[in-house]
């Protein structure tokens, strides 16, 4: 029932529960279900203790009144807040051109790519003295078919031109 442990220790279906014990907001079978359970487990015995030292800080601090604050508080937070602004203030320009430059680079490297891809699939320019060498190595006649039937036939032809 109470198997699973949070960051805090006690057990989830506990950690609810045990202010509520502490300050004896829980009826008797919920108590009592609390009680048996902390003392089989270690952890939420631990979190029990500390709830109840919470609970006891926060009562004490109900019966003291709340001091009251320097008399240049209010100026002197203020003069933080704006002190944070102003240096938030004076980075914006160099976000500004910080971004400008990411976005400059990136379509760089977008045209860059397009170049280089664009000679990477491009066929190789072959100079017409390279052509007829090729010609005579292979000795095979280029020509063109005459007609539609002569496409077919060039087609249908093996490699020996049978």
């Amino acid at each position: 029932m109470f198997g699973k442990h949070n960051r805090a220790g006690a057990c989830s279906a506990l950690e609810a529960r045990l202010e509520d014990y502490v300050e004896g907001r829980l009826n008797e079978r919920e108590a009592e279900e609390v009680e048996i359970h902390v003392r089989s487990c270690a952890r939420c015995t631990e979190a029990l203790r500390h709830s109840r030292i919470s609970v006891e800080l926060f009562r004490a601090l109900k019966t003291r009144p709340a001091p009251s604050p320097n008399p240049f508080f209010v100026s002197r937070v203020m003069a933080a807040i704006h002190g944070e602004q102003r240096d938030q203030d004076s980075w914006k320009p160099v976000e500004r051109a910080a971004w400008r430059l990411c976005w400059v680079a990136t379509v760089a490297v977008l045209v860059l790519a397009f170049f280089m891809l664009r000679i990477h699939f491009s066929p190789p320019a072959i100079a017409p003295s390279q052509q007829s060498q090729v010609q005579a190595l292979v000795n095979v006649p280029v020509a063109q078919p005459a007609n539609q039937d002569d496409s077919v036939l060039l087609l249908a032809s093996d490699d020996n031109g049978r």
